[in-house]
């Protein structure tokens, strides 16, 4: 083999590495791994560290044109699993903290804002078999809460999801075992929420005299894609140098 033919290959091989390693690192960036709770499966909701992402939005009582976007993470989650609920598995009556990363469009171009509200709420699960290697399951979000206060910008923000609400929220739960008995999974769980935003701007504020309610649906989940590793595997990098 010629000194430059080696070179080309290792500067092959060296950029496919290089492209397993990203490519790893992106696809496990937002995905969720939780330790075994003792019992074969993990606790719901599930602690991640970034909750559930996705995004909402206002439009109603704004200029023509405009909006709020809201890239939201509910997270922190505080409850206790219990046998019951409207599914027939468990269910979690529970506290969390909605973040939103708020920013303006049209005439509110330049808005833009970090905003965390308490939240209270119930999720539901359907049956699963803790100790299976990979567990699917239904889940319904059937309340979910909270009001800012004492805010410079909205004089009132509530948000409200859930079937209680007249709001249907399904979701889904697949958790997956990592390694043998004992491990940590990974999981990947969604809601298909239809939430209510009602806003009343403050006096002084940017928002001064505006004032709607948003009803719409969000996708979200604990993994902002569940995408696979993809492109070169090992035994395809290693037939580089097959002759």
């Amino acid at each position: 083999m010629t000194r430059s033919k080696m070179t080309i290959r290792l500067a092959i091989l060296t950029a496919a590495l290089c492209a397993l390693t990203a490519t790893s690192a992106l696809a496990q960036a937002y995905c969720c791994m939780q330790p075994d709770n003792g019992n074969g499966t993990v606790d719901m909701p599930p602690p991640c560290l970034d909750g559930y992402v996705g995004n909402m939005h206002i439009v109603e009582g704004l200029p023509a044109g405009s909006t709020i976007e809201l890239a939201v993470s509910l997270h922190d989650f505080v409850g206790n699993e219990v046998p019951g609920g409207s599914l027939g598995g468990t269910t979690t009556p529970f506290t969390a903290l909605l973040h939103f990363n708020v920013s303006g469009t049209g005439a509110l171009a330049g808005f833009n804002r970090s905003i965390n509200v308490a939240m209270s709420g119930q999720m539901d699960s359907g049956p699963r078999s803790p100790g299976d290697a990979v567990q699917s399951f239904d889940n319904t979000l059937v309340s979910l809460s909270g009001n800012l206060l004492g805010d410079p910008d909205f004089c009132t923000l509530e948000v409200t999801a859930g079937s209680d609400f007249g709001l249907p929220s399904p979701g889904a739960t697949t958790l997956t075992r990592l390694g043998d008995p004992g491990t940590d999974f990974q999981v990947d769980s969604f809601f298909d929420i239809t939430y209510r935003i009602e806003f009343q701007g403050c006096p002084g504020s940017i928002l001064e005299g505006m004032g709607g309610t948003t009803e719409d649906q969000a996708f979200i989940t604990t993994c902002l894609e569940p995408v696979p590793v993809q492109g070169r595997t090992w035994s395809a990098v290693k037939m580089i140098f097959a002759d």
